[in-house]
């Protein structure tokens, strides 16, 4: 899973971005990956941010990852059998 970005232009020249939660899954027939929105938050410069940090909240206490204060490693494993950490990739600007 992923966020992505995508971006319009207006008929006035001005561009708007909407975020979604995207999930790549593989299409057997056509032997590519398609990618599926999972959700939509909208647009970029209209987010409810606390809404959103309440899911992430949410989200860590279920997968038993804790937040961490600072830093780049915003959060770290605790006790979650079965889950290795392998590698992490640098987002898109």
């Amino acid at each position: 899973m992923f966020v992505r970005t995508s971006t319009r232009r207006n008929r006035d020249g001005s561009k708007v971005s909407y975020l979604q939660l995207a999930h790549n899954e593989w299409d057997p027939t056509a032997k590519t990956a398609r990618t599926k929105v999972l959700y939509s938050f909208g647009r970029a410069d209209q987010l409810d941010r606390p809404a959103i940090e309440r899911l992430i909240a949410a989200l860590t206490r279920v997968v038993g990852v804790e937040p961490a204060a600072v830093g780049p490693d915003r959060a770290r494993a605790v006790g979650v059998p079965g889950l290795e950490f392998v590698e992490s990739r640098p987002g898109s600007p």
